[in-house]
């Protein structure tokens, strides 16, 4: 049987603990900002009027923040990978979103700035279309596409109202009871077989076996699932192996697909060289950012940061390209609590945590943050899948030109990116260096 073009699988654990410390903070009160839109200044007897409405900067976009967030996390886990690795920025931002609808005070604003998140009173404002968008995209005849979200809950743990009601309408969340203190191995299975069936079976053993215990308080898991053909297939006739530069003095022989057409977007200088493959479905394409002297050490340092990447889309040029493009599969494992950690959000692994606008108390604190990926491409397009799943548990403590054809050939390390076209926010991210 043969497989479709890209296979992509992720899964995020995030795991709460619940806080018994006697040390609470005390809610923080606030007064109503007031907003001047006008100010008005006197310079040598002359009255000026500013607009401060063009002089303060405007709140970024969701689609600025996810992408943003998206390359500086990418950074950060780059440097403990050894080989090829794909993670998936946008299911862990659904994830921690999930959470950050819980989270309070010094918390929650170690979240709101790690993930680039908006101010809490905006987030579903905000998050809300940018979602529905995702959701809408099931709708693509041209694609596959499943997007879930689900919610097991410890029997004993009781969660508020208003929490339930924001996962529900803003996630579309299905939230289901479970009793982990006398059944964890089994609630931990179930579990992993719901993700294998919203992944279409891509994302096997989500939870490795012992990840739950009996102090388990819930656990929140995001599944997405893609399919979708090139625009352009490869021939497989053409597909051809040819030596792949790892560096300097290390070549391996692998397979690579090739042909030669118009209608892709390109753009080069003198440093690197980029090429957009379109899909069959307007909603994807992948980006493939290639330097002209790369190797599997020194790869990193050329994923882009929000500027570069912005740079990059909005000077592809429709060109005829003769492409070779290796076809590969990847499979990565993140324990991605140490990376959030670094990041910025401390607090919110201990147990002073402050999680109590899940449960009324502040008793919750995240205990582990796991991402599987699996990711493969070949001639005939790309499959998906993504799996993200939030953990809580207990502790005793606290028509276009076309231009010069050019060529494309991917035998070097480089950098690629499954987008969605709407808003350009990267679904998928990862990087390419050895067969």
């Amino acid at each position: 049987m043969n497989k479709t073009a890209f296979i992509l699988i992720i899964s995020t654990l995030i795991i709460f603990s619940s806080c018994k410390t006697q040390q609470n903070k005390s809610d923080e009160t606030s007064t109503p900002e007031q907003t001047t839109k006008n100010d008005t200044l006197v310079i040598q007897g002359v009255e000026i009027t500013l607009n401060l409405d063009t002089i303060i900067p405007k709140e970024p976009a969701l689609e600025e923040r996810i992408i943003d967030f998206a390359h500086d996390f990418q950074k950060n886990i780059a440097p403990k990978q050894k080989a090829n690795y794909v993670s998936s920025p946008v299911s862990l931002y659904l994830a921690m979103g999930m959470i950050y609808e819980g989270a309070k005070n010094n918390t929650l604003e170690e979240i709101q700035n790690t993930m680039n998140f908006p101010k809490s009173e905006l987030f579903y404002e905000q998050m809300s279309p940018y979602y529905k968008a995702l959701l809408e995209m099931n709708a693509d005849t041209n694609m596959k596409m499943n997007i879930a979200n689900k919610v097991y809950l410890e029997n004993s743990f009781q969660i508020l109202p208003e929490y339930q009601q924001n996962l529900n309408t803003l996630f579309k969340t299905n939230i289901e009871k479970v009793d982990f203190k006398n059944q964890f191995s089994k609630v931990e299975n179930q579990i992993n077989k719901w993700v294998e069936k919203e992944t279409q079976n891509k994302i096997k053993q989500l939870l490795p076996k012992s990840t739950l215990t009996k102090e388990t308080l819930m656990v929140l898991v995001n599944a997405i699932y893609l399919k979708a053909a090139w625009r352009y297939p490869f021939n497989e006739s053409a597909t051809t192996e040819k030596d792949f530069f790892i560096n300097e003095k290390e070549t391996v022989k692998t397979k690579f697909m090739t042909q030669r057409k118009k209608g892709f977007k390109h753009y080069s200088n003198k440093r690197i060289s980029v090429l957009e493959i379109p899909y069959k479905t307007n909603h994807l394409s992948l980006l493939i950012i290639l330097p002209k002297t790369s190797t599997n050490e020194k790869i990193n340092r050329w994923i882009p940061n929000q500027n570069e990447y912005q740079y990059y889309l909005d000077h592809l040029k429709y060109k005829t390209v003769y492409m070779e493009i290796p076809k590969f599969k990847i499979e990565s494992n993140f324990d991605l609590g140490e990376h959030l950690s670094s990041m910025g959000i401390k607090e919110a692994f201990t147990n002073f945590a402050d999680f109590s606008g899940i449960s009324g108390k502040k008793e919750a604190k995240i205990d582990k943050v796991i991402q599987k990926v699996f990711f493969e491409i070949d001639e005939k397009g790309t499959e998906a899948a993504a799996a993200t799943a939030v953990v809580m548990v207990r502790t005793t403590s606290v028509n276009p030109k076309v231009d010069t054809p050019v060529n494309f050939i991917a035998n070097k390390p480089f950098i690629f990116i499954l987008k969605e076209n709407t808003n350009n926010t990267p679904l998928f991210i990862g990087t390419y260096s050895r067969p």
